[in-house]
């Protein structure tokens, strides 16, 4: 953990990229299973029901809180639900305390937070434009529907929501977690 009150130009970033490699199974698992039901709910093997496209969401929103709660809880999504059941319970004076440490470290880190910022809308950008190329630009559905792994009437649209929950999705709830993490209390993890 890094308890530093100033914040690099591209930390948030980097500590993203390596918190997401070091805890993995914990990010992109889930990642992969909230895909897979956005490769289903959208037609990748066929007609689903409403009932089904129902469930599917279901499972998608718990994958998606695992991934929320790994990142609060350091890679342990129970430390980052006990994290967040403890916001609930603060008193008015941790809250008082919690905003005058947001205000300190916007205060300082204005620049790096704005560069860290840019920086992760710019890899957005990038990684939503490579996976709009690789699906529209390639033989990629052609090959999918060949093998028989996407309904032959499925758009790209499967293909691009399973690859999108397993890149940038993950990415961008850790990047978040991070961000508040250290706006609120100087601590993120390296």
């Amino acid at each position: 953990m890094i308890n530093e009150q100033t914040l690099g130009p591209i930390q948030l970033i980097t500590v993203s990229g390596r918190f997401m490699r070091q805890h993995y199974l914990t990010i992109l698992l889930p990642g992969f299973i909230s895909g897979m039901c956005r490769f289903i709910q959208e037609g990748g093997i066929g007609e689903v029901s409403v009932s089904n496209k129902a469930l599917l969401g279901m499972v998608i929103f718990a994958a998606r809180t695992v991934i929320v709660l790994s990142a609060t809880g350091n890679g342990r999504p129970v430390a980052g639900l006990n994290t967040i059941s403890r916001v609930f319970s603060m008193k008015s004076s941790d809250w008082r305390n919690t905003g005058l440490i947001l205000r300190s470290h916007l205060r300082f880190n204005v620049p790096s937070v704005c560069g860290n910022l840019i920086i992760f809308i710019v890899i957005c950008i990038f990684i939503n434009a490579a996976l709009g190329f690789i699906t529209v630009h390639t033989p990629l559905i052609d090959n999918l529907k060949d093998l028989h792994v996407l309904a032959p009437a499925a758009s790209k649209w499967p293909v691009i929501l399973l690859l999108k929950n397993i890149t940038i999705i993950p990415f961008t709830f850790v990047f978040e977690i991070l961000l508040v993490l250290f706006l609120t209390r100087g601590v993120m993890s390296e």
